[in-house]
């Protein structure tokens, strides 16, 4: 049944709070990241499963909100081990899910997250982070409840929906939902080798990488001065969203031996105004170089089947 949002127990951040699974975090007010207003949020109860086992980098939708940071690093981190984020998850018996994130200060300690099947709706259709397909008015029993959950709880853990709307950096994406150290480094400190020798052997190493696109105005003249194109004809700004994460997914290099690196971000066309009708762009790495601002790269992830101690 859908709640009544004003009678939901509000989330404070104590652990007595973040035990009980019907305290709910606050919703944003005001306009998305794309410039829409949010208008009348409530929570809504939706069915699904929230299965412990694989889950891939094609299954996290972003949605309407601005929490590319965190979304854009679970593309990161399935893309390296599709079974890690999913081992996170704990189902308990009347319906409702523990989640782990950790603390992405100090040592990175994990913190449980109690959380329900609640979600912020408008118009009745569920507008933030979920899982692939049409979840319909009260979800489906095959719809992956994931994203939605682990975003939920990062937004109690941090307070509200409304923080987690206004951004953040990649590297505490990362490390909330690893519990390892993650390293940012400004792409014009790096050379051509010095990125590939850092993110060429991203999965076999077990490091999830993320990267960041400068705004509109910058990212169009990265992209002028590095192909010639005209700026009056980079309004779609070759397909790349601008102040946005990605999630490295890919690395390959072209038979003419050009490196090239496959970046993936959590949000569709529809939920947001860019050009491109794909998730994922290749790009060469020395573009990528000259585009970005910075890449952030985490420690290798633990050992499957190991624990945090």
């Amino acid at each position: 049944m859908p709640a009544i949002a004003d009678l939901l127990p509000r989330s404070n951040r104590s652990k007595a709070d973040l035990a009980n699974p019907l305290s709910q975090p606050a919703l944003p007010k005001g306009d998305t990241f794309d410039g829409v207003n949010f208008g009348t949020l409530e929570y809504h109860f939706f069915r699904g499963q929230a299965s412990t086992g694989k889950y891939e980098y094609p299954d996290v939708i972003q949605g309407e909100i601005g929490d590319c940071f965190f979304l854009s690093s679970s593309v990161a981190i399935n893309a390296v081990d599709s079974d890690f984020l999913g081992g996170h998850v704990e189902n308990k018996p009347d319906g409702t899910h523990v989640i782990t994130l950790f603390d992405w200060l100090g040592k990175h300690e994990p913190i449980k997250v109690a959380v329900d099947n609640q979600f912020p709706v408008h118009e009745g259709k569920m507008v933030f982070g979920r899982g692939r397909g049409t979840p319909g008015k009260d979800g489906r029993d095959d719809f992956d409840l994931r994203p939605a959950l682990q975003e939920k709880a990062y937004a109690k853990l941090k307070g509200s929906y409304r923080i987690i709307n206004e951004g953040g950096i990649g590297g505490e994406g990362l490390v909330a939902q690893t519990g390892v150290r993650a390293t940012t480094y400004q792409m014009t400190e790096l050379s051509d080798d010095d990125l590939w020798r850092r993110i060429g052997k991203f999965k076999e190493q077990r490091t999830p990488v993320i990267t960041s696109s400068p705004e509109p105005e910058e990212l169009k003249r990265r992209i002028h001065a590095w192909t010639g194109q005209d700026l009056d004809d980079l309004g779609d700004l070759d397909g790349l969203i601008d102040g946005h994460f990605y999630g490295l997914v890919a690395v390959f290099t072209k038979p003419d031996g050009t490196r090239m690196v496959q970046l993936g971000t959590a949000l569709r066309p529809k939920d947001a105004t860019y050009t491109s009708t794909k998730r994922t762009i290749d790009l060469p790495l020395p573009a990528w170089r000259k585009y970005f601002d910075n890449v952030t790269i985490s420690d290798p992830l633990p050992p499957r089947g190991a624990t945090k101690p």
